[in-house]
């Protein structure tokens, strides 16, 4: 666990909306001492899993940022999957079954080639996810899902974050270097 920021919980209810105040949410919560570099990537990647159980789950829609300081992790669960069409579990479970990170994929059987048609129906978002992330999952727990993915800060372990100095600015004859003005 972080020592510079705590976790952070928000909930949401099921709408469009919902994908717009998780970016934000990440925006105002995402450790700001570790998560510079990467707090934009994380904005994405809570973004596409709210969309995710806003389409495919039902509320609330729960959100918790955690940061270790080498990762920053968002962990999104819905309140349950939505029913399909015709009456059996919707799509979540398609989604996450046909993206790659997910362990599988939706494939023609005769090639055992992803077909591009069944993942864009069923998951492009998490494709996103599964290009964004740098380690992503999904745990099933009595029909709620929670989907997470780790985003990392560009620490390495053992290795302080590093404080930039003032940036450089050439005075108007260009010789001698002045510090920026604040």
């Amino acid at each position: 666990m972080c020592e510079a920021t705590a976790d952070a919980d928000a909930e949401f209810e099921k709408s469009l909306e919902s994908p717009a105040l998780a970016r934000d949410f990440v925006e105002q919560h995402a450790c700001s001492e570790h998560g510079a570099r990467s707090t934009v990537a994380l904005q994405l990647l809570a973004s596409e899993l709210v969309t995710n159980a806003a389409l495919y789950g039902t509320a609330p829609i729960s959100v918790r940022i955690t940061c270790d300081g080498y990762s920053m992790r968002v962990d999104v669960q819905d309140g349950g999957r939505s029913p399909g069409p015709d009456g059996t579990s919707g799509g979540l479970a398609s989604a996450a079954d046909a993206a790659p990170g997910a362990g599988g994929a939706a494939t023609d059987p005769s090639d055992g080639q992803v077909d591009p048609l069944d993942v864009v129906a069923d998951g492009l978002g998490l494709l996103l996810v599964d290009k964004i992330a740098h380690e992503w999952g999904v745990v099933t727990v009595d029909d709620r899902r929670t989907f997470w993915g780790t985003i990392r800060t560009g620490l390495v372990p053992g290795q302080t974050p590093r404080t930039w100095p003032e940036p450089l600015v050439r005075t108007e004859a260009g010789s001698a270097p002045a510090t920026a003005p604040h």
